[in-house]
C-alpha cells in the first residue's frame, strides 16, 4: 500500500487547528478502504528561515526546548481509502522560540504490513514575532567595534509589521566558575550574570510587500 498526507494549511496558526487528508491505494491502483491508522504529533524548535527573511533570528538564543510528542486519535479509511481527521494543537509550550509540528501517520494493511508518511507544518502561535539581523558574520565581535542590527516584527503569515512602543536593551555576559566536591573530587559549575549596558525605545516601520 502506498498513501498521501496532506494538510488543508500551509502553516498553523493561532488557534491551533489543522485538517489532514490520508489518501490510501495499494499498489495495483484500487483504494486501500478500510485500514487502520494512528497519528502522532511532535513539536519541537526550529530555527530555518523564514521565507524571504534569511539572516533573522527569532526567538531567545538560550532558552532550551526539548521535542515533544504527542499521541493523537486514530482513524480508519473509508472505502474510497480516505480519511479526513481534524486536530487542535492543544496547549503549545511557553516559549520565544518557533516551532513546527512533525504530523506522523502510520496506515497498517491487513497483512499487517505498515507504512508511515510524514508531514512538517510551521506553526505561528504569537500574534507577531521579533527578528534580528546582525551586520556581523559569526556570534562574536571584536572588542570595541561597532555593530548594527536590524529589526523587523512578523505576523503569523509573514507580512511585515509595524510595532511602536518596543524597548532594545543590550547585556554583557560575565561568566564565573563555582567550585564544589562532589563525590571525592571536585567539579565546577558555571554561572552567567546579565550586566545591562544600554537600551533604548525602538519602533518598527512596516515594509510595503507586493
Amino acid at each position: 500500500i502506498a498513501f498521501d498526507l496532506t494538510a488543508d494549511r500551509a502553516r498553523i496558526g493561532t488557534d491551533g487547528k489543522v485538517g489532514l487528508t490520508v489518501d490510501a491505494r495499494y499498489l495495483n491502483g484500487g483504494a486501500a478502504g478500510l485500514l487502520p491508522g494512528e497519528m502522532t504529533l511532535t513539536l519541537r524548535p526550529t530555527d530555518k528561515p523564514r521565507p524571504g527573511l534569511d539572516g533573522y533570528r527569532f526567538g531567545l538564543a538560550q532558552q532550551s526546548l526539548a521535542p515533544e510528542k504527542r499521541a493523537l486519535p486514530g482513524f480508519t479509511t473509508g472505502a474510497d481509502g480516505k480519511a479526513q481527521l481534524t486536530f487542535d494543537l492543544g496547549k503549545l509550550p511557553d516559549t520565544s522560540r518557533r516551532l513546527e509540528a512533525v504530523l506522523r501517520a502510520t496506515l497498517h494493511d491487513v497483512g499487517g504490513r505498515s507504512v508511515d508518511q510524514e508531514l512538517v507544518l510551521p506553526v505561528e502561535f504569537q500574534p507577531f514575532t521579533l527578528g534580528l539581523k546582525p551586520n556581523f558574520s559569526g556570534d562574536a565581535v571584536p572588542e570595541g567595534a561597532t555593530v548594527a542590527v536590524d529589526v523587523l516584527a512578523v505576523a503569523p503569515d509573514g507580512q511585515k509589521l509595524a510595532r511602536n512602543g518596543l524597548t532594545w536593551d543590550l547585556f554583557e555576559e560575565e561568566y564565573d566558575y563555582e567550585w564544589y566536591a562532589a563525590d571525592g573530587r571536585w567539579e565546577y559549575r558555571t554561572i552567567v550574570k546579565d550586566r545591562r549596558l544600554t537600551g533604548a525605545d525602538l519602533d518598527v516601520e512596516s515594509v510595503r510587500q507586493d
